[in-house]
């Protein structure tokens, strides 16, 4: 992995940014996150002993972007726990026996708010827990056939970006990274992202 940092970095430095292939890197470091021989079907009715170690990396990983960018949530709502209420079910998953069905039910209700409600800066912070919700019951990142043709965030839709993805836009203050004006703090993030958040969950 430490070969991995040092080329994210560098990437980092020169684009301002660590776009998909280095993120997908990291990812497949952990191991193969991927139900492997599981039908949809077995998945929505396991209480996590099917459950890819790697994949609880990945979750975590996602997890602590979303702390990062929590408080700007928290400013907003006044520290509404709707968005944590979440994310303890998502660990539930993970951990403790509650069933893909049960988080995937919850999830369907997050996402179908997002489509009503406002938009803001904060309510990416919520876009991307649903996106951590998402990837612990179906881990499309790695998963999905279309997602997996993509190299870079340029070449998806802003519906399809990944958790990180959106941490690093919330944290860094708006919905859409051509405008120059944030770029420091994109690049705050990122550099966070290698030098602290993989580090932390490689050490758990």
């Amino acid at each position: 992995m430490e070969d991995i940092l040092v080329i994210s970095k560098a990437s980092i430095e020169d684009l301002g940014f660590l776009d998909l292939s280095y993120r997908k890197m990291i990812w497949n470091f952990f191991g193969d996150a991927c139900y492997i021989g599981k039908q949809y079907e077995d998945i929505m009715n396991s209480h996590n002993e099917i459950i890819p170690e790697a994949l609880k990396y990945r979750v975590r990983l996602g997890e602590l972007c979303v702390d990062k960018v929590m408080p700007i949530w928290d400013l907003k709502t006044n520290s509404d726990p709707w968005l944590r209420n979440l994310i303890g079910l998502t660990n539930s998953y993970l951990y403790a026996g509650t069933s893909a069905k049960t988080l995937y039910n919850e999830y369907c209700d997050y996402v179908d708010f997002l489509m009503f409600s406002s938009s803001g800066t904060y309510m990416i912070v919520a876009e991307a827990t649903t996106k951590l919700a998402q990837r612990a019951f179906y881990d499309i990142e790695l998963i999905e056939p279309n997602y997996n043709k993509y190299k870079h965030d340029s070449d998806m839709y802003y519906t399809e970006r990944d958790v990180e993805y959106l941490a690093s836009m919330s944290y860094a203050g708006y919905m859409d990274n051509r405008f120059k004006w944030y770029e420091e703090k994109r690049k705050e993030f990122w550099m966070w992202y290698v030098d602290e958040a993989v580090p932390s969950v490689l050490k758990s």
